[in-house]
């Protein structure tokens, strides 16, 4: 576990899945996110050049959830499931300065797995 990992807050982030697109210029990866034991774990879902850590700014962020998993379904298409989830934020897309000026472009996409 890393507190803070770059990001400004007092809580501690563990990397749980990182996945690379698969074109190779970018990785996906869910950060578990522990603050403090009167909390739930939330959990966050970044985009980032390949190898690189995790900034401010995620694309997803949940609580009271079940079997997150991120997957690359092209090599500018993201698909987030889970079971269950209380989602708080969702992008459907994402680009950066540092990826070719701002013009890769990705697709995201959230989906329930299973509707129990």
């Amino acid at each position: 576990m890393v507190g803070g990992c770059g990001i400004l807050d007092s809580c501690l982030y563990e990397e749980v899945s990182r996945e690379t697109s698969t074109d190779g210029l970018v990785d996906a990866l869910i950060m578990k996110i522990n603050c403090g034991a009167t909390t739930d774990y939330s959990y966050k879902v970044y985009i980032v050049p390949k190898g690189t850590k995790p900034n401010e700014n995620h694309v997803y962020l949940s609580d009271k959830t079940n079997s997150l998993e991120i997957s690359w379904v092209a090599p500018k298409s993201l698909l987030i499931t889970y079971d269950n989830a209380r989602i708080f934020e969702y992008t459907n897309f994402w680009q950066s300065k540092n990826v070719e000026n701002f013009k890769y472009i990705v697709s995201i996409t959230e989906s329930r797995k299973s509707c129990n």
